[in-house]
């Protein structure tokens, strides 16, 4: 253990007071004068050498506070220490049975499974009667199964729901399950989600569910996992929790042979679930078989998984047969992420010059003033992009966004004037929304660091009472 390190100042103060103290105790003339060297009758004797200040030795108890303190606070060398010495000086079983078990969980915390099962091994065989036993049989199963040693976790997990029924039952029923799915016996692993999903506890049913449906697919019961499936896509309202569940339908109808039912299933996701990451794998199959898929859609779906190559041929053929604003925008999108940053910011332009009406259109703004600065870094124009959005289609729904992003893009280029003006225009042109607040508190901050102390106390004003106004539109007054 390293010694406490004395901070120098007091070291230094330490030193001048004992200095201090020295000079006010000599009783000594200082008029009399002392001759710089001393008489030859004079002899020193050697100071006796200092014994070491003895030490007090903890008591087992305080040892397990420092340890379980150390525990807490992750310090895992000092808790092991602690734990440890506990071990060597208490004489208490209940100190010894708390500091072998602290020990296990350390030792599972920081990885060290094998060590964690022999000190388990010795705490169940040594303290059978402590009150903590179920909690050792949980350690260890935590500890086999980190291990690969599934059928040895089974048979403490099963021990512990033995001694301890009604608390982690779900839990643990469920690990269980996932141990008997890894050791080839799915069937086996079924009773034990079901118990899991009966048993209150904090694993969702729709998990369960699914894992269920996972092991009549893997024992090949198909019809089985089909219906799973099925029951669960019926009931979930999630995008993509569909687009698992259809490319789970679908691969299992493929085991079984029937393909078009597969194909299907996929080209649902590609209609409805483009952003899901299983609906791209089931894309992959469908173009694979030769299955016709919808350019754009295609598009969507490469562009959403990240396969920015394929999402760029697949947009610029729709351009090239059916050109739509949201195409070009989706464009400019893809060849930004491939790090062509002026190409994005003409297909972005061109949404915003041809395509109005587009849905995408105010977005292209958007998109464009991000490429501009973040890409480009060039804060200006991307200034008098979101300024012109603003002033091109004033009630658009994105227009104070706009330009509370133009006055701090305008206060990093310290440009602190126009950024307080922008920010004032918020509320001034917006004032129920719920940037306007902030942009009149914003401005008043900008007018004080430029020194204008009468017009932000104006500004702050304005703010408190646009804050008012939208704590009233909130409450539907």
């Amino acid at each position: 253990m390293s010694k406490p390190v004395i901070p120098t100042r007091w070291l230094f103060l330490t030193g001048y007071f004992l200095l201090a103290a020295c000079s006010q105790s000599s009783t000594e003339d200082p008029t009399q004068f002392h001759p710089t060297s001393l008489p030859p009758t004079v002899t020193f004797t050697p100071a006796p050498t200092p014994l070491p200040t003895a030490i007090p030795t903890q008591s087992s108890s305080q040892s397990m506070e420092i340890a379980n303190q150390a525990f807490f606070n992750g310090d895992w060398d000092a808790a092991e220490d602690a734990f440890k010495q506990v071990k060597e000086i208490s004489a208490d079983s209940n100190n010894l049975a708390e500091a072998s078990l602290g020990l296990s969980k350390l030792y599972i915390f920081s990885d060290q499974y094998p060590e964690a099962i022999q000190e388990l091994n010795t705490f169940l065989s040594t303290y059978a009667d402590y009150g903590s036993v179920p909690d050792g049989h949980f350690l260890r199963a935590l500890a086999y199964v980190a291990l690969g040693e599934d059928d040895l976790a089974i048979e403490d997990f099963k021990r512990y729901l033995e001694f301890r029924p009604g608390i982690l039952d779900s839990y643990v029923e469920k690990i269980i399950g996932e141990a008997q799915s890894r050791q080839g016996r799915p069937l086996a692993a079924i009773p034990h989600y079901e118990r899991a999903l009966q048993a209150p506890g904090l694993v969702g049913s729709f998990e369960l569910r699914l894992k269920i449906g996972n092991s009549f697919l893997q024992a090949g019961e198909y019809e089985a996992a089909l219906f799973s499936y099925e029951e669960l896509f019926q009931e979930s309202n999630s995008a993509s929790t569909r687009a698992v569940l259809n490319l789970l339908i679908g691969r299992t109808l493929e085991t079984m042979g029937d393909y078009e039912g597969a194909y299907e299933r996929y080209l649902d996701s590609v209609v409805n679930y483009p952003e899901a990451n299983e609906t791209y794998l089931g894309l992959v199959t469908l173009v694979n078989a030769g299955v016709p898929v919808d350019d754009f859609q295609r598009g969507l779906i490469d562009y959403y998984a990240e396969a920015y190559e394929p999402a760029l041929n697949a947009f610029s053929r729709v351009i090239e047969i059916n050109p739509s604003g949201t195409a070009f925008y989706f464009r400019g999108l893809v060849r930004r992420e491939l790090g062509d940053p002026w190409s994005a910011i003409t297909n972005f332009q061109w949404v915003i010059d041809s395509y109005p009406n587009d849905p995408q259109w105010a977005n292209a703004w958007w998109e464009k003033a991000l490429t501009e600065r973040r890409d480009l870094s060039d804060k200006e124009s991307a200034i008098e992009t979101l300024l012109s959005l603003v002033d091109s289609a004033p009630g658009n729904s994105r227009a104070a966004e706009a330009l509370n992003r133009a006055a701090y893009l305008s206060e990093w280029q310290g440009f602190l004037e126009n950024a307080e003006e922008i920010w004032m225009r918020i509320g001034e042109e917006y004032p129920g929304h719920t940037l306007a607040c902030r942009g009149a508190f914003m401005s008043g901050v900008t007018r004080f660091r430029l020194q204008n102390y009468n017009t932000s106390r104006d500004a702050f004003l304005l703010a408190a009472g646009w804050a008012l106004v939208i704590d009233d539109l909130a409450k539907g007054q």
